[in-house]
Formats: structure tokens, sequence, C-alpha cells
């Protein structure tokens, strides 16, 4: 991990929060961003736009679309199957762990103005495999979840933090529907 670089505006930052832009398992791809960054020191949360329905779990809600995920939640697998909130712990002993749920472009945004008020980030990546013939690519070519990700983008494009960034990680975590990334 430390040979990974990051744009400077994100080094410099202290507060960051690394998103996944759609449902699924966008926010394992920014797994590598996340160990670099709290590598360097900085303090980091992770969160992700569930296809789960979040009040079916013992998640914490925090405001209309935003839950707060531990380790223990329950009820629904929030983070695509497998339980992320194993490494969403870090020395700090605060929950870094967030889950959307998927209620438009509104109340995703108020879930992430809260967490920039909250949590006092400084910056927000947000995770996704936007590039070519990612989202229906060729071969499955209505497979992938635009309307969750210009879900996600359009929330973080209207909040007020100092850094915001798209990383377009290609890690191949979008095979489960079908998008071919060799493509």
């Amino acid at each position: 991990m430390s040979e990974l670089r990051l744009p400077s505006a994100l080094e410099n930052s202290q507060c960051v929060l690394v998103a996944g832009a759609g449902g699924g398992f966008d926010v394992y791809a920014g797994l590598p961003i996340y160990e670099r960054l709290r590598s360097l020191g900085k303090k980091v949360f992770l969160a992700n736009l569930s296809f789960v329905c979040l009040g079916d779990t013992n998640a914490q809600s925090l405001t209309q679309a935003l839950y707060a995920v531990e380790p223990t939640t329950t009820g629904a697998d929030v983070f695509s199957r497998a339980h992320l909130g194993a490494v969403s712990f870090s020395p700090w002993g605060e929950c870094q762990g967030f889950a959307f749920e998927k209620m438009g472009v509104r109340p995703v945004r108020e879930g992430y103005t809260h967490l920039v008020q909250s949590l006092n980030l400084d910056a927000i990546v947000l995770r996704d495999p936007l590039h070519r013939h990612a989202e229906g690519c060729r071969c499955h070519p209505s497979t992938s979840t635009p309307a969750e990700d210009m879900t996600s983008l359009a929330a973080v494009a209207a909040i007020n933090v100092p850094t915001r960034i798209v990383a377009c990680v290609r890690f191949g975590v979008d095979a489960y529907h079908g998008v071919c990334h060799a493509n």
C-alpha cells in the first residue's frame, strides 16, 4: 500500500470518507485508498449506498437515508454479502462504517452533509468504476447500476467539503453484475 499515489489534495486531508457510489461492491475497491490514507495517519471512514432495506437491520439510523454500520450489525448484509464491518474499525475505536438507503439525491445528500458536519470531514472520495463500458458494457448492456451511481454523484456534488474526488478504480468487483472489465 505504501506505493499507492494519491492526489496531493487527498494526501493533505486529515479526515476522509471513502464511499462506494452504487450499491453492491463499490466500497470494496476503495479499500486500497482507505488503507493508504490510514497508513499516512489520516482518520478514514467507509460508506456505501446499500441494496438492502436498512430499516430491516439493527443499524443505527442517523438521518432519513444514513445508517451507522458496525461489525455487529445484523438483519441484512449491508455491505453486499460480506461483513465489511470487520475492517471498518480502527485504533480510534469510532464507528467508521456507514450505509445509505436508496432514497434519491436529497436524502442521500442530507446523509453526506450529516457526515461532513459530525465527523469534521475535509474530503470525500466517491469510488465507482465509471470508465469505458463499466456502466452497461457491451457484453451485458443493462447489468450495472447507473441510477444509484448518479444519485451518489449528484449528492456529493452538492456537498460543501474542501476536497471531493471520484476515484475510478478498476478492481473487477462489478463482475457480480456481469460487467466485463476486460472489454
